[in-house]
């Protein structure tokens, strides 16, 4: 039996898996095996940034809050129905994102709009309460397999 592949936010090359990016509403339903990388960039490229880290417009926030919330309840539902789902989670990337709320002070020519934002990141998308640690390293060790003398 072929098993059908999907790869979301990346390219599998050799043609073996359908690939869709991160703003596509594609169902994992529709595949067997999804192999997903959250990489945001290309929703905030390199414009505005706030407190050294990118700042969304009003547009891009909507898009990316969208995003994430439609491959958070994707992978849930296909886990649920008992597909694989793999996650690549590459480097923690935090974004600024607008929550739609404003202020506005002063009248006139010195009216000012105040925009609020959040922080946001890639890891949102993985579902339910599992807790993500992002670290990096150089090498890994191989333990000696331990055998339980109690058998």
């Amino acid at each position: 039996m072929a098993r059908t592949v999907v790869s979301v936010g990346f390219e599998i090359p050799g043609g073996k898996a359908k690939d869709t990016s991160l703003n596509s509403k594609a169902s994992l339903l529709d595949y067997d095996v999804a192999i997903i990388n959250p990489n945001i960039v290309a929703f905030y490229g390199y414009g505005e940034k706030y407190l050294g880290k990118p700042c969304l417009t009003d547009s891009q926030s909507f898009e990316l809050k969208e995003a994430l919330g439609h491959w958070r309840r994707e992978i849930l539902q296909a886990v649920e129905a008992g597909k694989t789902v793999f996650l690549l989670l590459d480097t923690l990337q935090e974004v600024y994102v607008a929550t739609g709320e404003k202020t506005y002070s002063g009248t006139g020519k010195n009216r000012q709009t105040n925009r609020f934002v959040t922080l946001e990141t890639n890891y949102a998308l993985v579902p339910g309460a599992i807790e993500i640690v992002n670290a990096k390293g150089q090498s890994m060790q191989l333990l000696p397999r331990q055998i339980n003398s109690a058998i």
